[in-house]
């Protein structure tokens, strides 16, 4: 951001991973659609390219704090939600369910933490709520909820006992995504006690 008067740069406006890790998902986000019409006065949808809302970066108020950001290792330097905070904040204002991931590498253990947000879903022909639904997803891989919280002013969200077992771990993304539930990466490791 650049002020007109003194020609100050910042804050910055941050929408990506730390150093070794991957952009947050963007699939949901709206495509763009091209400036100029075609031969019948369409403007057609850019195949592969998104809308990133303002609201969706991280502010980052120096220099200093985009340098910690590009040059980190795994996300060292971050708070744990601090890259996903927009999109986090978004998710979490439309009642989306999503989960955060990561696995600690020393430990060889994959942790989510779940947010079931207020959506329902339809599986096989039957309404569920997300928080049962990915309750069943742990289950189904070998886990269970390890602590819920709900803080007034915070939604409901949980965490799973850690997966050891890679391939699990990959089960349990797999099938959040194929039920719709977004899944984040977290950019730093957090503290689990891993079997």
């Amino acid at each position: 951001v650049l002020d007109p008067q003194t020609l100050d740069i910042g804050p910055f406006l941050w929408f990506g991973g730390a150093g070794g890790c991957s952009l947050p998902p963007i699939n949901h986000l709206p495509i763009t659609k091209h400036s100029k019409a075609n031969a019948a006065g369409e403007k057609l949808e850019r195949e592969r390219h998104r809308k990133v809302d303002r609201k969706l970066f991280t502010e980052v108020p120096d220099i200093e704090g985009l340098v910690d950001l590009l040059f980190s290792e795994n996300g060292d330097l971050l708070h744990p939600a601090s890259i996903n905070h927009g999109l986090w904040r978004e998710l979490t204002q439309r009642g989306h369910p999503f989960v955060e991931i990561s696995w600690n590498s020393p430990k060889g253990c994959f942790s989510a933490f779940c947010t079931p947000g207020v959506m329902s879903a339809e599986i096989n022909g039957q309404r569920t709520n997300y928080i049962d639904l990915i309750i069943d997803i742990a289950h189904q891989v070998g886990s269970k909820i390890n602590h819920m919280s709900a803080p007034v002013g915070v939604p409901l969200a949980f965490d799973i006992m850690p997966i050891t077992d890679p391939v699990k771990a990959l089960e349990f993304i797999s099938l959040c995504q194929i039920n719709g539930i977004i899944v984040l990466p977290i950019t730093t490791q957090v503290a689990t006690d891993c079997p």
